[in-house]
């Protein structure tokens, strides 16, 4: 998928590790990770789920749909598979991804629904954000599409096989694994990511004194100057010169005038209900991804 307007992009490729590898993968992570199925409006989520952070010092909880997963260190089983997986993608990764959530579905009544990965943790609606996935077991459908929008589109992953969710993917795109019944075998999933915006408030993680979480780009201004860049341009080159300033006395306003003037607005110079302050031109309203 390569949405260049929206700055998304979506990356597949086929397995490309050999069966006994995958088989031995599949094993030790049915049986090491500390897998948990906690109530969500009274039901099981339909998934088995676990959290790992690369470090041990860091206390950050992964938090969605009102539920809050621990975080485990990855053990060193775990960090070969992120090496291994993390050389097949293609990237230049200066650091390895510093946490992945890990999915089990036990068959194809298993599923999650349509969502974004744009948690605080990752800052992934005001910056470029890299979600690295691989599938083990039965294969699945995964789907995206526009915000719950337009044509859904799909891929079948399959044993082995990676996929990439990049750049504001997580800002103007859904996902989700649907329920397949004539699935009838275990699927395991990792989702690696990256922890940028470590929780001192919430979790009072010691990482956040060392490693803030990084200011987004300002994909805003991103977005107007693709689209409106060259007008822009050319009305200021075309734009008459500006008229020189000229000083104007302007009259003493009666001391009781202007009480009912100041009566207005606040001390802070903002306009009181009542007076008809509009925006600037060029103002952008957004509501939280």
């Amino acid at each position: 998928m390569n949405d260049k307007k929206n700055r998304s992009f979506g990356c597949y490729r086929k397995n490309p590790f050999d069966e006994e590898t995958l088989k031995e993968w599949f094993r030790i992570s049915e049986k090491e990770i500390p897998w948990d199925q906690p109530n969500v409006n009274g039901k099981p989520l339909p998934r088995k789920a676990a959290f790992f952070v690369s470090s041990s010092e860091c206390n950050c909880h992964y938090r969605y749909s009102d539920t809050k997963w621990k975080p485990h260190p990855y053990p060193d089983w775990f960090m070969k598979i992120t090496e291994a997986v993390c050389e097949k993608v293609g990237l230049d990764f200066t650091k390895m991804p510093n946490a992945c959530n890990v999915n089990l579905y036990l068959d194809g009544t298993q599923s999650v629904g349509w969502h974004s990965d744009n948690e605080p943790l990752f800052e992934s609606t005001i910056q470029d954000c890299c979600i690295i996935s691989l599938s083990l077991g039965a294969p699945r459908k995964f789907q995206f599409q526009f915000q719950h929008q337009g044509t859904t589109q799909e891929v079948e992953l399959c044993n082995g096989d990676i996929m990439t969710m990049e750049g504001l993917f997580q800002r103007y795109y859904s996902h989700r694994v649907p329920r397949q019944n004539g699935c009838k075998k275990p699927r395991i999933n990792f989702t690696w990511r990256f922890v940028t915006r470590h929780y001192s408030d919430k979790d009072n993680c010691p990482l956040n004194r060392e490693a803030p979480g990084v200011a987004g780009h300002n994909f805003k201004q991103h977005f107007y100057e693709q689209r409106f860049g060259n007008r822009n341009q050319q009305q200021k080159q075309q734009a008459p010169p500006k008229k020189q300033k000229r000083t104007v006395e302007l009259p003493i306003i009666p001391q009781q005038v202007e009480q009912k003037i100041g009566d207005r607005f606040d001390p802070n110079g903002s306009a009181t209900p009542g007076s008809s302050q509009q925006p600037e031109q060029g103002e952008i309203a957004e509501t939280a991804g």
